[in-house]
């Protein structure tokens, strides 16, 4: 009687508890080996019931079938672009088909938000949040980009769909006298936007917390494309004086916006490593991600904001995840582009030092070339 009871208990074990919200599961993803970042997100968009895009570049025509093949089965579908030249052709697009779609000015986010129910009417049911760098291009899959895919989190599903809806209310740039947060001790999985908070200076107060740490073990990566940063720059100074192992990742169009501050990192001894310095290739290090590993405490700040101060002006957002997992991917991730993709910024000829402006490299966001499929 006894072992028949312990074999109920084990079966009644293994079945769902009704009500119980499935834990959610979070997914990093880099295209730094030309792998097709978006081809998971495009199975869900294929499947999903609602879709809501928010992409400051929106040109790669896999994702635009992708869309259509969900608007065909009935999907209710609502597309925000940036005012970016390029958009406009796939964006005539969706609107033929009937689909919701607006271009909306300062837009800089890259970020997909899919679910089975309608979250204006009630909880999302399963539901896919796919953010980060990559901006919804063909070009994506040729830079270094990094991401994550968020599912069944149905509290930061509800967060992200608000703030979707708040977009197109939004792309006025905050006054100088408007008074923005800096984000001290959020826990768990949030995201933070632009227009509430200091996302750099936010940034610079994490990296102090970090500094401040007893623990033996301090870890800080830090990447942006272009650089222009003073409090996250003095922040890293100080934290690298306190024995955190720290290394800077940014592209070579940082050189030429901030020089100055990638020189101080430099000369207070922290590593600071460049792609394509010398501007040679049509690629970029685009990623924008922070990762602090503080003991067994871990916390990865995925961001669609470059560090300058136009990444504060824009409509932008930061995500703060603090997974172990997605945490040491991200970092094997980084570890393999410094060693094979990068040069330490002591050993490249430097430009003559201009003032920091915040240099925006111009990107071409290409269409798919005729008759040739992307890479894989």
């Amino acid at each position: 009687m006894k072992s028949r009871l312990i074999v109920l208990m084990a079966l009644l074990a293994m079945l769902p508890i009704t009500g119980m919200q499935k834990e959610p599961e979070t997914c990093a993803v880099v295209s730094a080996n030309r792998t097709n970042i978006f081809k998971s997100v495009q199975e869900s968009i294929e499947k999903g019931k609602f879709i809501f895009v928010d992409a400051y570049v929106f040109t790669n025509e896999n994702v635009f079938d992708s869309l259509k093949k969900a608007h065909e089965q009935g999907a209710h579908i609502e597309v925000q672009v940036g005012n970016f030249a390029q958009n406009r052709e796939l964006l005539e697009k969706l609107q033929e088909l009937g689909i919701q779609a607006q271009e909306v000015p300062g837009l800089h986010m890259k970020r997909i938000l899919i679910s089975e129910q309608n979250p204006r009417t009630g909880l999302p049911g399963k539901s896919t949040v796919f953010m980060g760098s990559s901006n919804l291009s063909y070009y994506a899959y040729k830079n270094f980009e990094a991401a994550t895919s968020t599912q069944d989190a149905t509290n930061y599903f509800m967060q992200q769909f608000r703030n979707h809806e708040r977009i197109a209310t939004q792309t006025t740039p905050p006054q100088s006298t408007q008074k923005l947060q800096v984000l001290d001790t959020p826990c768990g999985l949030q995201v933070f936007t632009s227009r509430s908070y200091k996302l750099g200076e936010s940034k610079a107060l994490r990296i102090d917390s970090l500094a401040n740490s007893t623990n033996p073990h301090r870890l800080l990566y830090i990447s942006s494309m272009n650089w222009n940063a003073p409090a996250v720059t003095q922040a890293l100074i100080n934290a690298y004086r306190e024995g955190v192992d720290i290394k800077v990742i940014v592209n070579g169009s940082a050189l030429r916006g901030g020089n100055e501050q990638l020189a101080q990192l430099h000369n207070a001894g922290v590593p600071v490593y460049v792609f394509d310095p010398r501007g040679e290739k049509r690629e970029a290090q685009h990623s924008k991600l922070l990762l602090r590993f503080d003991g067994s405490d871990t916390l990865v700040i995925n961001s669609t904001a470059n560090l300058t101060p136009q990444g504060n002006r824009e409509l932008n957002l930061d995500e703060y995840n603090p997974d172990p997992q997605v945490a040491e991917y991200f970092k094997e991730a980084f570890d393999d582009y410094i060693a094979n993709h990068c040069i330490p910024y002591g050993e490249i000829e430097l430009p003559a030092s201009q003032p920091s402006q915040g240099t925006k490299r111009k990107l071409t966001f290409e269409k798919q070339p005729a008759n040739k499929k992307p890479k894989r």
